[in-house]
């Protein structure tokens, strides 16, 4: 639950991160610029790692997180 938390933190908290939480955000960026650049989607991981961090203050990575979660819900209700 710790880490659920944690990373929920990190995902909400806009531009105000915790300080407590710069070297988690450190490591998200890092890997998330990994896979913009894998993806095509940066040039290079200086792109990605500003990519990533522009998604994480602005809300839009803990929204893609939401709608993902609830895709989640409705398939296994499904089953």
């Amino acid at each position: 639950m710790e880490n659920a938390e944690t990373f929920k933190t990190l995902l909400t908290s806009g531009e105000n991160i915790p300080e407590k939480l710069v070297p988690v955000l450190n490591f998200v960026l890092m890997n998330a610029s990994a896979l913009l650049v894998v993806a095509g989607i940066a040039k290079d991981y200086v792109e990605g790692a500003n990519l990533a961090r522009e998604s994480v203050t602005s809300g839009k990575a803990w929204r893609a997180l939401e709608i993902f979660r609830d895709a989640g819900k409705r398939a296994a209700e499904a089953l």
